[in-house]
């Protein structure tokens, strides 16, 4: 695609009869819906020049909306999601500090020495010396 627009490399590509016009036929419907807004003849068809200008017509339209923000002192807001608001950067804590959010380190098993055990009644009798009862003999 070196040395052409998007928009010959999408003529080349769509355009199966080489008429130099997009119709609904050579692109696909979510393609379509969205080509047919540059259709400024609405001849159901769009050239490169109409495609050209929509683009243009679109571009010069976001850049005056951004302007008008920047012009208000604002900084430029992109669309999110409805009702979202943009995230505020995180505070960084200062040396030695531990921030708000942050869980106290705890070691992984592999670091973390074990502990001893808590002997239980039948630990205890395991390691007890065994005792001879009278009527056993010695061996």
């Amino acid at each position: 695609m070196q040395g052409k627009s998007f928009i010959d490399f999408l003529f080349s590509q769509a355009d199966a009869n080489k008429d130099g016009k997009l119709t609904k036929d050579e692109v696909a419907n979510f393609v379509w819906s969205r080509l047919s807004k540059a259709d400024a003849n609405h001849d159901n068809a769009v050239t490169k020049d109409e495609l050209k200008a929509y683009a243009k017509e679109r571009f010069q339209a976001r850049r005056a909306a951004h302007a008008q923000h920047a012009g208000r002192g604002e900084k430029a807001r992109h669309k999110g999601k409805k009702g979202e608001t943009p995230a505020k950067p995180a505070e960084t804590p200062k040396d030695g500090e531990k921030s708000k959010d942050e869980k106290p380190k705890t070691e992984s098993k592999a670091d973390a020495k074990p502990e001893p055990k808590a002997e239980s009644k039948s630990d205890a009798k395991a390691e007890a010396k065994p005792v001879s009862k009278p009527n056993s003999k010695p061996a």
